[in-house]
């Protein structure tokens, strides 16, 4: 194995410490096996003085910082904790004379947030930047924002494998310097298998195995998304290779993050057997596997998700991106020339996506906002994000904070402040220390076990009742079954195993477990699950319906507090938002819990008699927790119509044909004369609705309500003359009846028999002649004979047609041949002579 002067990142270092002279910030791109987790920070520390602050060198991962730490304590001949230090979530391994420090991302950013300036470092390196976890666009965001506002003298190194540089080194305004890796070649075969969602993988992983082990005598290091498939292989090697084990030249090791870290070492020294190693992602950067020159790669990985039916992040497995293909591969060119086995087909490679989906785009953002809060601003705008988060999504992690009680009009609380401070999600430390106050702390670290580790029982039919779970920890000795649930006691011991380290983390005091307190404590921790019973499911605080399944042996109740739901396919042709786990509880419980965020609303609501009624309801989010009605007063009724009014328009308005004659008949006042009428629309209506309708809203009903006398109203006595006489109700006829105007149609229309109009020459005006009526004319059997808005050309043109056509079956009117001259009349001719 080369030692670090070897390494390829040598032959740049020269440029990358000028480079740092001259900037603050620098990207230095290059691939695996360079050296830039180990050479590269040990050349800068030579550069520092004695006076200088630390360096601070960031890992993804707990299990890659131990090692590189290590490493970098042996390249200078050194324990760890001397010139090189060490800083996970578990472990801490510091020195008076420590200048480089080795930590996993999520402490860098709680270190900003506890001391904005940081005073003790000079500089902060980002290794395997290109992995991007929260934590690495939340810790690069915050030292951005401390090198513009407080330390410009702050240096920041960013290092990736497979991100775009270029791009990289734009969008942070700094030069970008490229390495070449050092690698052996890697033949890639390709063995597609019949795994459908991981099913039978631990077969396809045992055929792949057997012809690695036919072919290679090195370690072999197989990718797979989780511990359950591990463990499933796991246990499928050690039975098919059982003689191999005994015989102690093959050993199969499982390495993961739960695992200790003795536990990771021993996978990682160098042993005098070959290794079949059963990985996560956690081996695919920065570990040193020596003797590994063959991969197996399942083709999946296993990442976190929002899930927004959960509230919370959850694990999903989906098909590992090129870039995270090549990098597995690249595991097995380490120190000579390998073999990657690919358990899918090289079309489905090339039809992957090119890299892994970003955390910032599909994590709950809850944790990111309460760090953002606690670094000092909720702005985004303020902030440098290589990705944007979603602003719907920073809403509804906001929206959530405030119900957690942390934030206050986009402020940190006190008791947000004490959160911020916890490694916890804020629903789970929210809950343990508001439990803390009330003797349920140690409660409170079990159920925030069950909810992170999983389902500790297994039963064949549903049971959803989260109390059951939290009672098989009151038992002093872990049973094999619990309640007629089969006892997982793999993930009991690790549920037994977080607790014991959230008491010790939390400062809690250990004491009795109340199961029946797990109502409330799930409420503490999912404000917005409580759920309150509607027809045959329940709704949620936030308004969306979930249901029990059928069949579930829990007893349905008024209320639940919901800590799981997920969407399922087996209770009808559509997917149900099925609640998987939830504890009954009281409506007291609720009102106890929230009596802060319980609101007093009044509504104004018509019933079934159209009577109007006062609807007083306490609410708490979407859910009515107290209902009482009483009959509206008449303030309170002229209050509602004038609201609907408002709302609905002229809809809500019970108005006649009569009503919106007058209506129209204003409306085109105002077209022809904008200046002498008012705006009549309804907009204007709705705007004006206080001066005409209110106060006739005051003496009457709304239904008796004289419409017409509201509208005009408005209108001032002159104006209301001048509407009269230019707008008038009839029309004069020859035969001196009134003809009624209908402002309805559009010209208005008069409707008269046309021996009525006999000497009319010209067709009527109103307007003051601006607009000619559009003239209806009748059939003695009142049926139309034709319309028209030029009468003379009517007499003229089409008269005489009109006049043949219908003499011989009208013959007892006249039909004259000169209708200018001829007498108007309604009338028959037989009654015409007896006048």
């Amino acid at each position: 194995m080369p030692t670090m002067t070897e390494l390829p990142i040598q032959t740049v270092l020269p440029e990358v410490i000028a480079k740092l002279e001259q900037h603050n910030r620098l990207v230095v791109q290059a691939p695996p096996g360079a050296g830039k987790s180990t050479l590269l920070p040990l050349a800068l520390l030579e550069t520092l003085s004695q006076n200088s602050g630390q360096i601070w060198l960031l890992e993804p991962r707990r299990l890659a910082a131990e090692q590189v730490a290590m490493r970098l304590a042996q390249g200078l001949n050194e324990a760890l904790g001397q010139s090189i230090g060490l800083m996970t979530g578990e472990r801490k391994v510091m020195g008076e004379d420590t200048r480089l420090v080795v930590m996993t991302e999520a402490i860098v950013s709680q270190r900003l947030i506890k001391e904005n300036d940081i005073p003790q470092c000079s500089m902060i390196l980002f290794d395997e930047f290109h992995e991007r976890n929260l934590h690495t666009d939340l810790g690069l965001a915050l030292a951005l924002q401390c090198q513009e506002y407080l330390r410009d003298d702050l240096q920041l190194l960013i290092m990736s494998a497979t991100l775009d540089g270029d791009s990289l080194g734009k969008q942070l305004n700094c030069p970008v310097i490229e390495s070449q890796g050092r690698s052996f070649d890697v033949a890639i075969e390709y063995h597609p298998q019949n795994i459908i969602q991981g099913q039978y993988l631990d077969q396809a992983v045992k055929n792949a195995v057997h012809t690695a082990l036919s072919k290679s005598t090195g370690d072999i290091l197989i990718f797979l998304p989780g511990i359950k498939e591990i463990r499933q292989c796991e246990n499928t090697l050690n039975t098919i290779y059982d003689s191999q084990i005994h015989q102690q030249t093959l050993k199969v090791f499982p390495l993961h993050g739960q695992l200790t870290a003795k536990q990771q070492q021993s996978v990682i020294n160098e042993q005098p057997i070959q290794k079949i190693i059963l990985t996560t992602d956690i081996a695919k950067t920065s570990l040193t596997l020596p003797n590994v020159t063959v991969v197996i790669d399942s083709g999946l990985e296993r990442v976190s998700q929002f899930n927004l039916r959960q509230g919370m992040d959850e694990l999903v497995t989906i098909k590992a991106s090129k870039a995270s293909a090549i990098q597995r591969a690249g595991r097995a060119g380490r120190v000579q020339a390998g073999t990657c086995y690919r358990l899918y087909s090289q079309e489905e490679f090339q039809r992957r996506r090119d890299f892994s989906p970003l955390a910032i785009e599909q994590s709950d953002l809850a944790p990111f906002c309460l760090s953002l809060a606690a670094w000092g601003n909720l702005d985004l705008n303020d902030y440098t994000f290589l990705t944007q988060p979603e602003s719907k999504q920073i809403a509804r992690s906001t929206q959530l904070l405030e119900q957690l009680q942390i934030l206050q009009s986009n402020q940190l609380t006190p008791h947000g402040r004490t959160l911020s401070q916890t490694p916890l999600h804020p629903r789970l430390s929210h809950m343990i220390i508001k439990a803390n106050h009330m003797q349920l702390g140690y409660s409170a670290c079990v159920l925030a076990a069950v909810l992170t580790e999983g389902d500790p029982l297994y039963y064949q039919d549903t049971n959803s009742d989260l109390q059951t779970r939290m009672q098989l920890f009151e038992q002093t000795k872990l049973p094999n079954f619990f309640e007629g649930a089969k006892v997982n006691a793999a993930k009991a011991q690790r549920i037994i195993q977080q607790v014991k380290r959230l008491v010790r983390t939390l400062d809690i005091k250990q004491g009795s477990l109340h199961s029946h307190q797990t109502g409330l404590l799930l409420m503490l921790a999912f404000p917005d699950r409580i759920a309150q019973q509607r027809g045959k499911g329940y709704r949620l605080r936030s308004g969306m319906g979930c249901q029990l399944f059928h069949g579930d042996s829990i007893k349905p109740t008024e209320y639940l507090a919901v800590a799981d739901i997920s969407q399922s396919q087996q209770q009808g042709q559509h997917a149900q938002s099925i609640i998987r786990l939830c504890c009954n509880i009281e409506r007291t419980e609720i009102e106890g819990a929230f009596a802060e965020q319980i609101k007093q609303v009044e509504t104004l609501q018509l019933n079934e008699k159209q009577q109007l009624q006062i609807i007083s309801r306490q609410q708490l989010g979407e859910l009515i927790l107290s209902e009482t009605t009483k009959p509206a007063d008449a303030s309170q009724k002229n209050a509602f119509y004038l609201q609907e009014f408002k709302q609905q328009g002229l809809e809500f308005l019970p108005l006649n044909e009569d009503h919106l004659a007058i209506l129209a008949k204003l409306a085109l006042a105002h077209e022809y004369f904008p200046d002498h009428f008012p705006d009549t629309s309804e907009t204007a209506l709705i705007k004006d609705r206080d001066n005409w309708l209110a106060p006739f809203l005051a003496t009457t009903n709304i239904k008796n309500l004289d419409y017409k006398q509201a509208f005009m109203s408005r209108l001032d006595w002159p104006t209301q003359q001048a509407l009269n006489q230019w707008f008038p109700d009839a029309l004069t006829l020859p035969t001196q009846r009134q003809a009624k105007i209908d402002y309805n149609e559009t010209p208005p229309v008069v409707r008269a028999k046309l021996q009525e109009c006999f000497g009319m020459s010209q067709s009527p005006t109103i307007a003051q002649g601006k607009l000619k009526l559009n003239l209806h004319l009748l059939s003695p059997a009142q049926r139309p004979l034709a319309m028209t808005q030029d009468l003379a050309f009517f007499w003229k043109e089409a008269y005489p047609q009109v006049r043949k056509e219908n003499r011989g079956r009208y013959a007892k009117h006249p039909w004259p041949e000169d209708p200018l001259t001829a007498v108007a009349s309604g009338q028959t001719k037989k009654r015409m002579e007896q006048k």
